[in-house]
């Protein structure tokens, strides 16, 4: 009934094939082995782009769970150098994630110039993360089984995943959480 929608959806489909062919091959060979660094390769890219381009990708599914995603971008064009795809993947987590685990998700992000860092938040309406799940959530294979929305399919590599990319950038991920109040990961990563 809607062709554009069609003709979107399909080009979102297409794009994320050949990018997740690409990061795939990237993704396994870090995952299973105990490297905590990664092989970056750095480009300049404005990364309030790469929010939209995350957000983008992720319609289908925001669109499924009606969700609202809200950006406050501090300042119009905010240059950094850092790997552009695997900064992507981890800005595809993080909103994911939010969306997953929240019944009407509300999801803010907010970015932030910081010295010479650039800040990302991720805030969300979700389930929370309990005090004693927080530091152990970024452990490789780490999941949490009780009190989830419903069985959320997974390898306990997101987060783990994400916690080393901002590693290898010599960057800062926190995350403050309240079971039942939502949780906000901030990622702090050098601009250049």
């Amino acid at each position: 009934d809607k062709p554009e929608k069609l003709t979107n959806y399909a080009g979102i489909i297409n794009e994320q094939t050949a990018h997740l062919q690409m990061q795939v091959q990237r993704l396994l060979e870090i995952a299973y082995t105990d490297q905590s660094h990664l092989p970056l390769e750095k480009e300049l890219f404005d990364a309030n782009e790469l929010i939209q381009k995350s957000i983008n990708d992720l319609q289908p599914f925001i669109e499924q769970k009606n969700a609202l995603v809200h950006t406050n971008y501090s300042i119009p064009v905010a240059n950094i150098k850092a790997d552009k795809a695997y900064l992507r993947l981890c800005l595809i987590n993080l909103i994911e994630n939010a969306i997953k685990y929240a019944e009407k998700p509300v999801i803010e992000i907010d970015t932030n110039i910081e010295g010479n860092n650039y800040s990302i938040t991720v805030k969300d309406n979700g389930i929370g993360i309990a005090t004693e799940h927080q530091k152990k959530i970024f452990e490789r294979f780490y999941r949490i089984t009780e009190g989830e929305l419903h069985s959320s399919k997974g390898f306990g590599l997101g987060l783990n995943f994400v916690k080393k990319v901002i590693d290898t950038h010599n960057g800062k991920i926190d995350v403050k959480s309240e079971p039942g109040k939502g949780s906000t990961f901030t990622i702090k990563i050098p601009r250049n």
